[in-house]
Formats: C-alpha cells, structure tokens, sequence
C-alpha cells in the first residue's frame, strides 16, 4: 500500500503568514546600533609617570551619560604588551581590566599596581555586545588622536597636545562601525612607571633632519621670516629610563 500525503492550505496559510510578519518586523526594526550610540570615550589621563609600587587609576569618560535606553555601558581594557602587562599579550579578546557606567553615570575607572619601570599603552573601548571574547575596539587608533580630544581632560600635561614632533600627525584610526569621526568608542593613553627616587639628569635634543648632532644648521628656507624647524628633546633619569611630562625651556641665544 502507497501513502499520500495531502498539505493542509490552511497550514501553509498560516505559515506564510508568520515569515511576512517576520520579515515585517525585522523592515520596522531598522539596522542595529551600539548600546553607546553615538556616545564618544575618552580614558585620562592621557600621559602619565607613577613611581613602581603606586597604584595608577585610569578614568573612562563618555561625552553623555548612560541612560535607561544604553542601559550599563560596559569598559574594556588592554595593556597592549607594555611593561606591567598582567598577561604580556595584546590580545583584546581577554582584556586586562574591565569596569562599567551605570546608567545615570558617564564614567568608571579601573586601578592597577605597577612592580616594573617602563611604558605601556593602554587602550579603551566601549564593549558593544558585552562580549569579551570579541573585539570591538578601534585597533588603529593611536595614542594622539586628535588635538581637541586626547589633550582636555583633567590632569592632562600640555605635551599630550603638542602634534609634532612629540607625538606625530593626529592618527584618528579606522573608527568604530558607524562612528568614526573622533571621539568614537576608542581611546588609547600611556602609562609609564619610574623607580622611586627617579630624577632627571640628562637631556638630550635634535632637530628633524639628519644626522644627530649638537650643532644643528638652520632650516633651509628662502624666507628667513618663515624659516623655522622643530627639535624633539628626550629627558632620562639616573638609570637611563625616559621621563614623561618634563618641561624643557629653550633660549636662542645669538638671536638667529
């Protein structure tokens, strides 16, 4: 004996009718956006020197608060492979430190011990899908994004600001989805930790051309009005280790 089998109209009906209203809802819904929305963050500060055994705190700020609609916005973090490096990785898929902006707030901060001298960036980002295991992070970003963003916030030195030849062009990098202009949902500052007692006693400056010497000739310029050249100056301590935020003052002493 054969079977047969007849579809029911009123099932098919039914089931059509479900996949419309889906694809319905979906239309509605519109395309997905983060929990931060167009909020930009901003980590301080942005350059800083602690003596080893201090505890460091890094604040994470979002330029508007988070509300009932983002809910908690949640903050990653990486030391990406600097000194002090809990897990001497710069993998952002298993971040170093993580704290969260309760709604109401705009910001959180996360603490840290330092127990070697030596530098680290430490990038920031906003944890869209709350995910650790993925990486939401602007990876291109550099530390001096933007001369209106990477040197205002409290406790920022002016050298955080200076576009060359300290730290470069601005290196805004790719953005974060939707959001590239900056601040977008990324920040990346330095750290740096000095053995205590730690002071300055040597400076060592040059011009930007080659080669490196203590007698640098005038900028090449026909116009002597205009003519003009930028020095990058580097300030150790006693054990040969770089210092951040010095001040160095300049005179020109013959008036050329």
């Amino acid at each position: 004996m054969i079977a047969t089998y007849k579809r029911d109209p009123r099932i098919m009906s039914a089931v059509l009718t479900l996949l419309m209203l889906a694809a319905l809802l979906v239309t509605l819904a519109g395309p997905a956006h983060a929990n931060h929305g167009d909020r930009g963050l901003e980590l301080s500060p942005e350059i800083v020197t602690y003596d080893i055994g201090q505890v460091a705190t890094i604040a994470a700020t979002l330029d508007a608060a988070a509300d009932a609609e983002s809910g908690v916005i949640n903050i990653d973090f990486e030391n990406e492979n600097g000194a002090n490096d809990p897990d001497n990785s710069t993998s952002r898929r298993s971040p170093d430190f993580s704290c969260n902006i309760d709604v109401g707030a705009s910001s959180c901060s996360i603490t840290y011990t330092g127990t070697e001298s030596g530098s680290a960036p430490i990038r920031g980002w906003v944890d869209e899908d709350k995910i650790q295991s993925s990486d939401d992070s602007d990876v291109d970003e550099g530390r001096f994004a933007s001369p209106t963003t990477d040197c205002e916030q409290a406790g920022d030195p002016a050298t955080a600001c200076d576009p060359n030849p300290t730290n470069g062009a601005p290196d805004p990098g790719t953005g974060c989805g939707f959001q590239v202009a900056e601040p977008d949902c990324t920040d990346l500052i330095s750290v740096r930790f000095n053995r205590p007692g730690a002071v300055a006693t040597t400076l060592d400056c040059d011009d930007s051309g080659d080669p490196d010497t203590e007698r640098e000739a005038k900028a090449s310029d026909s116009d002597d009005a205009i003519s003009g050249e930028h020095y990058r100056c580097v300030v150790e301590n006693q054990f040969g280790e770089g210092l951040n935020d010095v001040q160095v003052n300049g005179e020109n002493e013959n008036g050329i």
